[in-house]
């Protein structure tokens, strides 16, 4: 295998591979170019000391007759920062100029190839009954197509390739969506895919519609339908998918997007001081009320002035504290089912920036700042933990007024990892961001997994409202009630005894619900880091202005 330098303008039909590196060890020695071998790799890299994986992509370039073979760990000088910085800003462009993208999905590392798989099938005894000399075995297939009445088809090639290695890693997001032609090895069957759809090994074909985030394609058909809402549900789609995924280099997860950010800016004529690590601008403020997973691994902190601590000095630093990539798994972007049009700001962005380090602007970022104009207040002296979601591991904590549950003002939801127990406020001054229609019984109605709420959970043992829902005493399950009661189960009481009390009027048509976010104050006098979100349910916070003394200042979000 040689190395074959040109210009852009005369680039070569050629393979790109995306695959994972695993961890360096023995048997996986992960063969780079560096600069002690780039002289040698110039010339050739013999065949037989490429890891397995490289070796089954180089034989699917010789079935194919295609010549080139694009390999990041060969064609990238690791340990180079400047070569680096380049080739990533390119990464994007590489993978979707590619003639095809190998996506080596059912390989673990690159020491692990991807055309060696075994068969699941399942081995059937047969006996003839017509000539009983006639006996063997025959084999049935998995194929994920079962066909009866009715019809179940898997959605492949997702389901092919959920759960592996490849798809939690975080550089090969931007790797398939840039690709315009990919060919799948999956945990049980080979795919090809492009922007026109999907067949698989087993004969399973499906014409591709507009799945947000699965493409570059999907970027364009979003931009053709209208950018402003298009685009940025696009972006949002993909990025709730990148939180979730994994970084040998943390600092590696701006980088990771940048191509996809690139070119979404040049077909969408944005400039690039546009990008805000993550943001867009013209997105601000709708796309800062984001939550983030609160649970993690490690030791959680003990109160809110700890956790803010943990916010202002991170390390390694990622993104400013309003972005969403400063944080790790994203449970949400899009306001809880609240579109774009149905919501209302209550700021202005005064300004917004980012200092980026190095070449790419699209890259990594030195610190970033966020000036707003807004309401804010102080958060009452006392956060009492609220609803506990197993599920999503989706928590809250509520600012009620006068500590009882029939009025809650607000409810907060923090950035990171926060002791699951009541909290002082402790400085946290909360800023009105925006607003949508009142929504009745929002919080209910929009996690639709109050089932995730039951006794066996010992976090979820406390006073816990159901409004207009009630546990079917015959097989556990919550089913509606009677709308004009509301109905509530004390989970401390001994008789454990279902309450019912009048309904509340609903609120005027008027009325508004809240939303914001949650800042604690920074090392330097008017600077500070946001903690969270909270909102203010209209319906839930009665006929309280909980606002009226709130006053309009300026704050710069660090």
């Amino acid at each position: 295998m040689h190395t074959q330098h040109g210009s852009e303008g005369d680039l070569p039909k050629y393979i790109a591979l995306s695959y994972c590196w695993g961890e360096a060890r023995e048997t996986n020695p992960q063969l780079k170019t560096t600069h002690s071998n780039l002289a040698e790799h110039k010339i050739g890299v013999a065949e037989h000391n490429l890891p397995q994986a490289l070796q089954d992509a180089v034989r699917i370039c010789r079935m194919l007759s295609i010549r080139y073979l694009w390999v990041d760990c060969l064609c990238i000088i690791q340990g180079d920062k400047v070569d680096w910085e380049r080739e990533s800003a390119l990464m994007g462009r590489i993978y979707n100029n590619a003639f095809l993208t190998i996506i080596a999905a059912s390989s673990p590392a690159s020491d692990v190839g991807f055309l060696q798989r075994r068969r699941r099938d399942v081995a059937v005894k047969f006996q003839s009954k017509r000539d009983p000399s006639i006996s063997g075995h025959f084999h049935l297939v998995y194929s994920g197509k079962l066909h009866g009445r009715s019809t179940v088809t898997f959605g492949w090639p997702g389901d092919d390739v959920d759960g592996t290695p490849w798809n939690n890693r975080g550089w090969t997001l931007q790797e398939g969506i840039m690709s315009n032609r990919q060919l799948i090895f999956g945990k049980n069957m080979v795919h090809f895919q492009c922007e026109t759809g999907t067949q698989s090994e087993n004969g399973y074909t499906n014409i591709k519609g507009s799945t947000p985030g699965s493409s570059i394609q999907s970027f364009l058909y979003t931009r053709e339908q209208g950018f402003e809402v298009g685009m940025y549900e696009t972006w949002h789609f993909m990025l709730l998918s990148y939180g979730r995924r994994s970084f040998t280099v943390a600092e590696d997860k701006l980088p990771a997007i940048s191509g996809t950010a690139n070119l979404m800016a040049m077909l969408c004529n944005i400039p690039s001081e546009d990008y805000l690590a993550g943001i867009w601008r013209e997105d601000l403020p709708y796309s800062i009320i984001w939550w983030s997973e609160s649970w993690s691994d490690g030791e959680p902190a003990a109160n809110v002035s700890e956790l803010a601590d943990r916010l202002r000095c991170p390390n390694p630093y990622i993104a400013p504290s309003w972005s969403p990539i400063s944080q790790g798994i994203i449970t949400n972007l899009e306001l809880k089912e609240i579109s774009r049009s149905d919501f209302t700001s209550e700021c202005v962005i005064l300004n917004a920036w980012t200092a980026i380090r190095g070449s790419d602007p699209f890259g990594q970022v030195q610190y970033g700042g966020l000036q707003i104009q807004a309401k804010m207040g102080l958060a009452p002296s006392k956060l009492i933990r609220g609803h506990c979601d197993k599920t999503s591991r989706y928590r809250n904590w509520q600012i009620r007024a006068d500590d009882s549950i029939e009025r809650i003002l607000a409810y907060c939801f923090f950035a990171g990892h926060l002791k699951w127990d009541d909290q002082e406020a402790d400085g946290i001054i909360m800023l009105m961001v925006g607003s949508t229609v009142a929504a009745e019984d929002w919080l209910h109605k929009s996690w639709e997994k109050l089932e995730a709420r039951r006794e066996d959970c010992p976090e979820c043992n406390q006073n816990s409202r159901l409004h207009h829902y009630v546990l079917d005493g015959g097989n556990g399950h919550l089913v509606e009630s009677d709308p004009q009661h509301r109905i509530w189960r004390d989970a401390q009481a001994s008789d454990n005894v279902e309450r019912i009390d009048p309904a509340p009027e609903k609120p005027a048509a008027e009325k508004r619900d809240y939303w914001g976010i949650l800042l604690h104050k920074w090392q330097v006098s008017g600077k500070y880091v946001r903690i969270g979100v909270w909102l203010s349910s209209a319906y839930d916070r009665k006929d309280l202005d909980f606002f009226q003394d709130w006053k309009t200042g300026e704050v710069e979000i660090i």
